[in-house]
């Protein structure tokens, strides 16, 4: 079976932090993909999602990039770019939106429709419960 993560979170994180989010993604890659496939997709930002994309990959999972925009590339920080292009040419998938400049409304694919799934046994531990404004799946 397949188990597909993605996640974003923030950027421009400090090195300290940086190493304590690589270990807890790492953490929790490794508890909730012990009997699973792991497909990860990220849109490769500076920060969390790259720091995601390696340890998908570094646990032997496949990397899904979506690129949101055909500039996307260009707003991410320069230190950035090497991580980004070695993320992407690693990808087994790449999804290239149609917009030409990063803005807020080529990044908002991720949040056209919040919604709930139901999670995985291995992956309710700890897990919180759905925000209030997000509505479970009917049943």
């Amino acid at each position: 079976m397949s188990l597909r993560i993605a996640i974003t979170g923030h950027r421009g994180l400090p090195t300290a932090t940086e190493r304590l989010v690589d270990q807890a993604i790492r953490d929790q890659l490794a508890t909730d993909t012990a009997d699973d496939h792991l497909v990860g997709l990220s849109n490769l930002a500076d920060g969390a999602d790259q720091i995601f994309a390696r340890a998908v990959l570094d646990a032997g999972g496949q990397l899904e990039v979506i690129v949101p925009a055909a500039q996307y590339r260009d707003g991410l920080p320069e230190p950035a770019y090497a991580g980004y292009d070695s993320l992407l040419s690693a990808a087994s998938k790449v999804d290239r939106l149609s917009y030409v400049e990063s803005t807020e409304e080529s990044r908002t694919w991720r949040q056209a429709e919040p919604c709930w799934h139901e999670p995985t046994a291995s992956m309710r531990s700890g897990m919180a419960s759905p925000p209030a404004d997000t509505a479970a799946p009917p049943t």
